[in-house]
């Protein structure tokens, strides 16, 4: 019964794709940038000996203290930023730059209602025009979980499935990739081979991309497959083309397998819902179908 989270807390929620920043340090010189940053590497060091070699690349800022903002563009890790204030609004169909050392404006929200109008009204805009929804919320309750209910069976997966909900440290990943990734297409008959090159980054840790290919529809093909170094694989009709998500996250596997046998070790409904919802993330494969036959 402690008041914040543990490390093992921590992993759990890594292992679902969240994200990880740095927010205070403790030190009591939080207005001297040359503290910031050597508490910055204190905080490095405690993080990667906790989670295994796992190292902290985004900065939300504390308590609207601009001073971390000015130790963050002076830390070399550090590679997107959130602040409440003077941060630019993020508009995804607008940007031009890789958003390196970006700083991107959230909004502080007191209830669910607050949040579900600004879903509300950027999903109202056009495209080109909409901007991202990026909340901060200090504390939750089941309001908060009604809301993201209603985001999923309205817009998610079980609704429009137009809506894609990422933490800011994937959201940047995901749009470096878009700028800089490597995209070679051949064709040999009937066969088209894409091969998609990711740069390596330091502290990147979600290898995924979206290839949209104008011109094709699945009734046009005969099958999709990739290689190992493709983890997760799915593709369905997009407008007038074929959209193809991969994803080449190392550990999609090894999560799987653990959720099962937690599931295994001691079943309940939520093991069950977790061992499900990581074999979900995996492509269609061997593995796959000998992890789904272990469950209900």
């Amino acid at each position: 019964m402690k008041s914040g989270l543990r490390w093992n807390n921590v992993r759990e929620l890594l292992n679902t794709g969240n994200a990880i920043a740095i927010h205070d340090v403790k030190t009591l010189a939080v207005n001297d940038v040359d503290s910031l940053v050597k508490h910055f590497g204190i905080a490095q060091q405690i993080t990667q000996q906790a989670l295994a070699g796992r190292r902290v690349k985004f900065l939300a800022e504390p308590n609207g203290n601009k001073t971390y903002l000015a130790a963050a563009m002076q830390f070399p890790d550090i590679q997107t930023i959130t602040a409440q204030s003077g941060a630019s609004v993020l508009i995804p169909y607008q940007v031009a730059s890789d958003l390196h050392k970006t700083t991107l404006e959230r909004v502080f929200v007191n209830h669910p209602t607050q949040a579900k109008d600004l879903v509300l009204r950027a999903q109202s805009m056009a495209p080109k025009d909409r901007p991202a929804v990026h909340l901060g919320v200090h504390e939750t309750d089941r309001e908060w979980a009604e809301f993201l209910l209603w985001l999923n069976n309205t817009y998610g997966k079980d609704g429009q499935d137009n809506i894609w909900f990422p933490s800011q440290e994937e959201y940047y990943e995901y749009h470096y990739y878009r700028q800089h990734c490597a995209i070679n297409v051949s064709r040999q008959g009937d066969e088209i081979k894409i091969k998609v090159k990711f740069p390596n980054q330091p502290y990147f840790y979600y290898p995924a991309l979206t290839l949209n290919i104008p011109g094709l529809k699945m009734k046009m093909i005969k099958s999709v497959t990739s290689n190992a170094s493709v983890t997760g694989l799915s593709y369905g009709d997009f407008g007038d083309g074929i959209s193809i998500n991969l994803d080449a996250r190392q550990h999609l596997f090894t999560h799987a397998d653990h959720y099962v046998k937690k599931y295994l070790s001691k079943k309940s409904k939520s093991s069950l819902a977790d061992a499900y919802y990581h074999i979900g993330a995996l492509k269609n494969n061997e593995q796959k179908q000998e992890l789904l036959k272990m469950l209900p």
